[in-house]
């Protein structure tokens, strides 16, 4: 016969499920704390935004001045026109995100697509009153001196243009390449004028005249959008890192999600990955402060839509786990304590106990013993999810048969059912428990401890 007894003790599932939920709701809470925090920061971000824009679109009419006052009336209508616009583009993203910040880059996209529309009926708009205005200027060529001076008139517009562009704007980072191609047909146009070919040089002229104003509203729009991204990233990031470093010591809960009197520090709960978990953090903060420059909408778009979400995942799993081993750990000793309460009964009283090595990560243990010498000695083993393995190690003076080991047992038993938790099967050992825990390594209590379930 064995004197070495073991089972699996399951707490409730419902009581797990409460522990999740009102893990979750802790944690919602917090995530809405911290988004209020950071709400006026993106508030403040649009307000800039939008000066800026309204500087570069005060300037550009500064620009136009010079240029024919048909087109220059032209251009100015369809840049006020495109202010408007993003004025509205900001004021949609900014009302859609003070509502949620989740799915962050589905709100850009579909106010993006609505702003594309109505950039391509203005430019649509613009080329045709680009052609009436070509038309009268075409009419009025009645020798070659008017040719010329139409074909200056566009090239000149042109260079304007371009130069604007060249001023204001960051092509290089958002659409490289594009105005050196541009450049190209600018210089063919003034070859052609140089050449005594004013028709082919005012066909350039116009082409390329068009293509910049294209381009212009074009980049307005990417970087509206960039803008919106980087920033959205940026405070997605900065909530994640104030909720990791919140979380380095968090309050721990019992299982009706009341915090309890102590923290929990994650760093220890957690070992390595809530370090780990910090580096990564710390390294994407540290990009979108430094190189900003260097991403583009796609690199913002991944950051938003895999990387952060993915790191407050493992962020939530590891304050999660943490959060309920701590739990588990004061089951083992609610475990234990009821398993001692059933021994007192049989005359049993309590010798020492402890965590193993003081770690509440590791094994409860207990020992009893009664007037005649026996010793009974409790192990409650950490299991996996909401399980503990309950070992009960007898060590009799007068030798007892298997029938009166396991009703021992089942007294036990009877007593953990008693507070809801579920008992498995009996095992019977034929090994004796490790030496693992000896009396220096644990700490002697005589305290009762609360049960933390019902």
């Amino acid at each position: 016969m064995s004197g070495h007894k073991r089972a699996t003790i399951t707490i409730r599932e419902d009581e797990y499920r409460k522990l999740q939920e009102a893990e979750m709701k802790l944690r919602a809470e917090q995530k809405e704390r911290v988004d209020q925090e950071l709400k006026m920061y993106t508030n403040g971000i649009f307000t800039s935004a939008l000066a800026e824009m309204e500087q570069r679109q005060q300037y550009f009419e500064q620009v136009i001045s010079s240029l024919d006052s048909d087109l220059g009336n032209l251009e100015r209508e369809a840049a006020q026109t495109l202010f408007t616009q993003q004025a509205d583009f900001y004021q949609e993203i900014e009302e859609r995100m003070n509502d949620t910040w989740e799915n962050t880059t589905q709100f850009v996209d579909e106010v993006s697509q609505s702003f594309q529309n109505l950039l391509e009926i203005e430019h649509r708009h613009h080329q045709s009153q680009l052609g009436a205005i070509n038309q009268q200027l075409v009419h009025q060529q009645e020798n070659q001196q008017q040719k010329y001076f139409l074909a200056e008139t566009w090239f000149n517009c042109a260079v304007t243009l371009r130069d604007f562009i060249e001023d204001q704007y960051d092509f290089n980072r958002f659409m490289p390449g594009q105005t050196e191609k541009f450049d190209n047909e600018l210089t063919l146009a003034y070859d052609n004028l140089q050449q005594d070919m004013p028709e082919a040089a005012f066909v350039s002229s116009q082409q390329v005249y068009l293509r910049f104003s294209a381009l212009r509203l074009e980049i307005e729009k990417v970087m509206s959008e960039w803008q919106v991204l980087f920033h959205s990233t940026y405070r997605t990031a900065r909530k994640l890192y104030k909720l990791a470093k919140e979380n380095r010591e968090c309050p721990a809960i019992d299982l009706n999600g009341n915090e309890l009197s102590f923290s929990i520090d994650l760093k220890k709960w957690a070992g390595g990955k809530y370090v780990t978990l910090i580096r990564q953090i710390n390294e994407i903060n540290s990009i979108l402060r430094n190189d900003a420059h260097r991403l583009t909408i796609q690199d913002l778009k991944n950051y938003l839509q895999e990387v952060l979400p993915q790191l407050e995942k493992e962020l939530d799993n590891l304050i999660h786990q943490a959060r309920w081993e701590v739990v588990n750990s004061q089951i083992r000793i609610n475990i234990a304590d009821l398993a001692l309460q059933a021994l007192e009964k049989q005359g049993f009283v309590m010798n020492e106990g402890g965590y193993v090595n003081n770690d509440m990560s590791k094994t409860y243990f207990a020992s009893m013993r009664n007037i005649e010498g026996s010793e009974v000695v409790i192990y409650v083993d950490p299991g996996r999810k909401n399980t503990n393995a309950l070992v009960i190690d007898s060590k009799d003076k007068v030798p007892r048969t298997e029938h009166e080991l396991r009703k021992r047992f089942q007294e036990i038993s009877q007593t953990l059912h008693q507070y809801g938790l579920k008992v498995g099967p009996m095992e019977v050992e034929s090994t004796p428990i490790p030496g693992a825990v000896e009396k220096s390594t644990v700490k002697q209590t005589d305290e009762r401890h609360h049960i933390l379930y019902r």
